[in-house]
């Protein structure tokens, strides 16, 4: 019997552009956008870790989530997201960032306590990360970034 041992293995980071008005609870942060080389060639991947950074200083949780392929537009930034039967069929789950440190003039969101795996289909490489907002929260820079820890097998 062979035991696979998987150790954190890279450190991605993503820039997701967010509207600048103000967001409602529910509302798309950000339309999804491909991590290349998130999973090892016919492989899966376990997010052990996701981290938001905020430079807006917006301590506002929000849902990080996660796609086997493109899922396409799940609607318009800062209103309602809207995901029909084929864009959920792809999403592999979600992730909530709602653990916020204030740093002055900026938070860092970070979850540590993630296991989920990700597969994309077809043998391909890439994972596709969005956001959607859990409260009330603006966004002046027009971004937020994301770091992702990863364990590739």
């Amino acid at each position: 019997m062979t035991v696979e041992v998987r150790t954190f293995d890279t450190l991605v980071t993503v820039t997701l552009p967010v509207d600048i008005a103000i967001h409602a609870d529910g509302d798309l942060l950000a339309n999804p956008v491909e991590v290349p080389n998130a999973v090892k060639a016919n492989g899966t991947t376990i997010v052990a870790s996701v981290v938001v950074l905020n430079n807006d200083n917006q301590a506002v949780d929000m849902s990080v989530l996660f796609f086997d392929s493109d899922p396409g537009i799940l609607g318009v930034k800062n209103a309602a997201i809207l995901l029909n039967d084929a864009q959920m069929a792809k999403c592999q789950g979600s992730i909530t960032v709602n653990s916020w440190d204030d740093l002055g003039t900026q938070q860092v969101g970070t979850e540590t306590s993630t296991a989920l795996v990700l597969k994309p289909i077809n043998g391909r490489t890439s994972a596709w990360v969005a956001l959607k907002s859990q409260g009330t929260g603006t966004y002046a820079s027009g971004s937020l970034t994301v770091k992702l820890g990863l364990m590739r097998g």
